[in-house]
């Protein structure tokens, strides 16, 4: 009948239309082993890996051990890889080439201020990349690829340059607090295991034993204890928060705490005291404006990763996908050693 045709002929439509994207996904799903796939060339998970360990070697850059942050840092590292090679091409579409000689002398000169001259010196490099899982061809193309990194940089923002008077005064006037020398502080500190023995030391303190003995007697601290508990002379921001409410709370001379940080029980003196200074734009112009200039660099270079990113056709497996794929990666190409911490 004409409505048994019609049924026959949806039901036949539904089951192509449900072949083709069967057909489709088995297509475009990525082979197994792939990380990502990026101008039609496949990366594979071990290529990530083998990556991630140069990086080691060249920047102290590790895998956490917690489970999910080590999973994050896989999908980031793919993504930090991918972008890598989208920059890859976009040096060589300027015709940016670094000579491997160049490279080979930065490579060069590490091996001797790290390990020394010599047959001795070659052995200890190759071991310890060795042991790291990479190679020194790896390590190679890895410097290779920041000297043509810095020569991509440098030929994308070229044209940025320095603000004008009126600019420079204007974002001075912006950024006048955040400019001015904050309070600094010359503060010594006496650590010890628990709120008892701090406040043993408070007490003796108190009865008029000198700071500096109390302290080479009894901190824990092993960095400032020959130095008679001296920190040194700090902002607030450059200490850890409990200590630093404490530490800025009380007059020149006076003992404060006990105060609890990560490191211990601290108690602390207040030796000296820089008062804070407004910032003055005719002391700081030329800083800053070289400042601003190398803020709108910045801005210029990221502007161009996130593009180049955006349009470059990267595809990723499922076990390597990023969750923003298209948002630039934690960690950087060209990894840079991390800044220390708070002292305190």
């Amino acid at each position: 009948s004409r409505r048994g045709r019609l049924v026959l002929a949806v039901v036949l439509g539904v089951i192509l239309v449900a072949g083709g994207a069967a057909t489709w996904w088995a297509t475009s799903r990525l082979p197994d082993g792939v990380a990502y796939r990026v101008d039609g060339v496949d990366v594979t998970g071990a290529d990530v890996d083998r990556e991630v360990e140069t990086l080691g070697v060249l920047y102290g850059l590790r895998a956490p051990e917690d489970p999910a942050a080590r999973d994050a840092f896989r999908r980031d590292a793919a993504k930090t890889s991918a972008l890598g090679r989208v920059l890859d091409r976009a040096a060589a579409d300027r015709d940016i080439v670094i000579a491997e000689r160049s490279s080979r002398d930065v490579l060069d000169r590490n091996i001797e201020q790290y390990f020394g001259r010599g047959e001795a010196a070659r052995a200890a490099f190759a071991a310890s990349l060795a042991a790291a899982g990479t190679t020194e061809e790896d390590v190679l193309g890895e410097i290779g690829r920041q000297a043509a990194l810095t020569r991509l940089f440098d030929d994308v923002v070229r044209d940025v340059q320095p603000p004008s008077d009126a600019a420079v005064a204007e974002a001075f006037e912006e950024r006048r607090d955040s400019l001015a020398t904050p309070e600094r502080r010359a503060l010594s500190t006496i650590v010890v295991a628990d709120r008892p023995a701090a406040d043993a030391v408070v007490s003796e303190l108190r009865a008029g034993r000198p700071f500096a003995d109390v302290a080479r007697e009894r901190s824990a601290d092993g960095a400032t204890r020959d130095a008679g508990g001296a920190l040194g002379t700090l902002a607030a921001v450059q200490l850890e928060r409990s200590f630093a409410d404490a530490a800025f709370a009380v007059p020149l001379g006076e003992v404060f705490g006990p105060v609890q940080t990560r490191f211990g029980w601290n108690v602390g003196i207040v030796t000296g005291i820089e008062p804070a200074r407004p910032a003055v734009l005719d002391r700081i112009e030329e800083p800053f404006r070289a400042q601003l200039q190398a803020e709108e660099k910045g801005r210029r270079w990221q502007d161009f990763l996130v593009d180049r990113l955006a349009a470059a056709d990267v595809r990723y497996s499922a076990e390597y996908e990023p969750a923003e794929p298209d948002t630039l990666p934690e960690m950087p190409v060209g990894a840079t050693p991390a800044t220390a911490g708070p002292t305190r």
